[in-house]
């Protein structure tokens, strides 16, 4: 039965459908799922990939995941994801990573491109001035200005890719959304899924 609430919870099956196909109480799946998170999450860490090299494009963005409701509540319920995503070698998304950041700082987001990105990588971003210093500390750096353009017409600069990797990492998390100390944990699944792509056998 235990497999059972594992394999429907993978492949995207929500905790009531879980509970009506399989008859195990609400709280018995809220466990077992919350261990495949949890695996997810050990997995990621141990084999998050890095992006890029030489001659190699790589996409990068940062994107508000929680907005106030109609423009209310406070500034700091908000979450910040930072992320970027390789182009693949004739057109599309290749590996990934996504990280749940504090804010958009230079101070933050430079250590983690240096961590997930390879050094002599072409990173294309918009024109956030937390990327500024790309060029001077080992990247190539190509910028779009999407308050003009969604391409450079002179460049071809985009981030269409990695802003197609937030639609898809949206759809992935419920429509009635996830309790806030969930959310790195699935987030870990969703890369999991996406990245490694493992079997239900491998969990």
């Amino acid at each position: 039965m235990v497999l059972q609430i594992l394999l429907y919870y993978w492949i995207g099956i929500g905790l009531k459908q879980n509970h009506l196909l399989t008859g195990v109480s609400y709280p018995t799946i809220g466990y077992w799922t919350s261990v495949v998170r949890v695996v997810c999450t050990q997995i990621w860490n141990e084999t998050m990939p890095k992006l890029g090299g030489p001659g190699k494009y790589v996409e990068i963005d940062e994107a508000v995941w929680r907005r106030r409701k109609y423009g209310r509540g406070r500034k700091k319920d908000l979450l910040w994801i930072f992320g970027g995503v390789e182009r693949k070698e004739g057109g599309g998304a290749g590996t990934n990573f996504v990280i749940i950041v504090p804010d958009r700082k230079k101070e933050t987001l430079i250590p983690i491109i240096q961590d997930r990105i390879l050094a002599g990588t072409t990173i294309i971003s918009d024109e956030w001035k937390s990327y500024n210093c790309l060029k001077d500390i080992g990247y190539e750096h190509i910028t779009v200005c999407h308050k003009r353009n969604f391409k450079d017409p002179e460049t071809g600069a985009c981030t269409n890719t990695v802003e197609v990797l937030w639609s898809h990492l949206r759809a992935f998390f419920p429509k009635h959304g996830v309790r806030k100390t969930f959310i790195a944990d699935c987030l870990s699944m969703w890369l999991v899924q996406r990245n490694l792509k493992p079997s239900f056998a491998d969990i």
